[in-house]
């Protein structure tokens, strides 16, 4: 009886083992599928500069940042670099919100000086923007994106709040397009509508730095202290437009193939009917759709679930069938 008891405890472990096998939850299949069922517009994430455990933990990233959350708002900042000169950054990557060639973002952001000081905000620890109250520019690591300099406001037209008095407070807008791996900087005008500073082509940026949304801001003199407020992230360009790449229309191999009889069949009709059984008058392969049009198993869903629970489900019968037999015999 003790035998056959230590059998069936053995037959629960196993059991126990293999039902994680049996279900895949749709989390699991695509943990971001929640992203596709909001409108572009939409707001993603308010980040929490106290951090969130699995979610966003912003901390000294390199260099020697030095970043005070404020007390009573924690989507609010006191930042600066306590070594002067140093390309200190702080922050981190948002880990549920993908960065790829399906996703676009809007980081909004508002910066106030007390002087003509500087700060930069990046969305991935390598590509961003970088300024002071008067000019802005794209940036690649510590330096200016390739092709990319100071952009001054005045020079373009734009009127932006000037840096008069105690303080001056600017709002911003950087663009990040996965779809074309571009980023754009707009800055909110005395207008109050968001105009365009600067924004890369396509092909200056090769890669984003991460396969997630990164919020980091950086500095560069210690003594350009600046308050970072009213952070957030939305879904989509909200100023720009997205490209989709032309690689991603369907190939030339899913259009019909060309149906047209041989040219010896139409010359002379009167040998394929004096010849049924040549070849030529049969309809050729090729007016068969090509197995290039069907849906690549690679597109659908992924049926782990179902698999997985066959599998568990005829491993589990196949334990209790050998271990039923074995009981019966013990209780004769």
């Amino acid at each position: 009886m003790k035998k056959a008891l230590s059998l069936i405890i053995s037959l629960i472990l196993v059991i126990t083992a293999l039902l994680p096998l049996t279900s895949v939850s749709a989390a699991d299949a695509d943990p971001n599928a929640w992203l596709d069922t909001l409108p572009d517009g939409s707001i993603v994430y308010v980040p929490n500069f106290n951090g969130e455990a699995g979610i966003y933990e912003p901390g000294p990233f390199k260099g020697s940042p030095q970043a005070d959350v404020d007390p009573s708002n924690n989507n609010t900042i006191t930042f600066q670099t306590t070594k002067n000169k140093t390309a200190s950054y702080w922050g981190g990557f948002i880990d549920i919100l993908p960065l790829n060639e399906k996703t676009c973002y809007t980081i909004y952001y508002s910066v106030t000086r007390t002087g003509d000081h500087s700060v930069g905000a990046y969305c991935d620890s390598i590509h961003g923007a970088y300024g002071y109250p008067a000019r802005n520019k794209l940036m690649y690591n510590g330096s200016s994106l390739t092709g990319h300099d100071y952009v001054y406001y005045d020079t373009i037209g734009v009127e932006v709040p000037a840096l008069n008095g105690e303080s001056v407070t600017h709002e911003y807008a950087l663009e990040v397009n996965g779809i074309n791996t571009k980023i754009a900087l707009y800055i909110k005008n005395n207008a109050g509508q968001y105009a365009l500073v600067d924004e890369s082509k396509e092909g200056e940026i090769e890669f984003f730095g991460a396969d997630v949304l990164g919020l980091f801001f950086y500095s560069y003199y210690s003594n350009h202290i600046v308050t970072i407020s009213d952070c957030y992230i939305t879904k989509g360009l909200s100023y720009g437009t997205a490209t989709i790449p032309e690689t991603t229309e369907a190939p030339d191999t899913t259009k019909a193939p060309d149906t047209t009889k041989p040219e010896e069949t139409t010359s002379k009709p009167e040998d394929t009917t004096s010849k049924p059984e040549d070849a030529t008058t049969k309809a050729p392969d090729a007016t068969k759709a090509p197995d290039a049009t069907k849906a690549p198993e690679s597109t659908p869903a992924p049926e782990k679930s179902g698999c997985s629970s066959t599998i568990a489900s005829c491993a589990i019968i196949a334990i209790i069938g050998c271990a039923v037999p074995v009981i019966c015999k013990k209780r004769k």
